[in-house]
């Protein structure tokens, strides 16, 4: 797949955790029939010291883990955060993000509204997503919110971004009022032990579920279609 983003650009990551893992090895590992664009570099933060010692051990060439989150911040041109709500709302304020950054946020529960208070930065340099375990093979499919262009392209590197006009389509996949969101899917495959066919099953049962009382606004059929680009990004193809 063509593509015009930068080689030179640099990638940073706050809050090394199975998701922001996940992503940083989708972007180190070039597929062939999907994309092989790779960033110059990435910088990975010292939080979730495990992760960022197994990717870095993984790609000694693309990954170096940075000895703060300001380093990360300092170093890269794209941030991607993957933090606990929590240790964001506390660490978040007290960092310094120039104003040319570009923010791809992969905190589920934190609102867009929320985040840009919290980095104190425009609508045009944040997005909010939700990647899914599937982005460390390059497909899947990747929530967005707002559109935006670049930030799609990124995306597009690694999976299939799904780019809506409303915030609430991203809550009502992924709030807490949804019951199906990004953690749960996560710990279904962790406690089948990866196993793709109960997987398959699991997100067909729930898309066929979604009605207009859950939905809350959102396209049934675009629900159907997200958990089914879900389905497909598994670890194997289904005929």
């Amino acid at each position: 797949m063509a593509t015009s983003l930068e080689n030179g650009l640099v990638l940073g990551l706050l809050g090394t955790g199975k998701i922001g893992s996940a992503v940083m090895s989708g972007y180190c590992t070039p597929v062939a029939d999907k994309s092989t664009w790779v960033p110059r570099h990435i910088y990975v933060s010292p939080r979730g010291a495990d992760k960022a010692k197994a990717l870095h051990a993984r790609f000694p060439n693309h990954v170096t883990i940075a000895p703060t989150n300001q380093a990360v911040i300092d170093h890269s041109n794209i941030i991607f955060i993957g933090l606990l709500p929590d240790v964001a709302r506390q660490e978040l304020p007290l960092l310094n993000f120039p104003q040319n950054v570009t923010i791809v946020s992969m905190m589920a529960t934190i609102p867009y509204q929320e985040l840009l208070d919290l980095l104190r930065l425009p609508r045009s340099q944040v997005v909010r997503t939700i990647p899914l375990p599937s982005s460390s093979r390059r497909t899947g499919p990747i929530l967005a919110y707002p559109p935006h262009p670049f930030v799609r392209e990124l995306l597009q590197q690694i999976g299939t971004p799904v780019m809506v006009n409303e915030e609430k389509e991203v809550t009502t996949l992924v709030g807490p009022n949804y019951f199906v969101d990004s953690a749960h899917v996560v710990g279904v495959v962790d406690w089948h032990d990866g196993d793709d066919q109960f997987l398959l099953r699991h997100l067909r049962h729930a898309a066929k579920m979604v009605c207009p009382e859950r939905r809350r606004g959102a396209s049934v059929a675009r629900l159907r279609v997200f958990f089914f680009s879900i389905a497909r990004g598994c670890r194997h193809d289904f005929a």
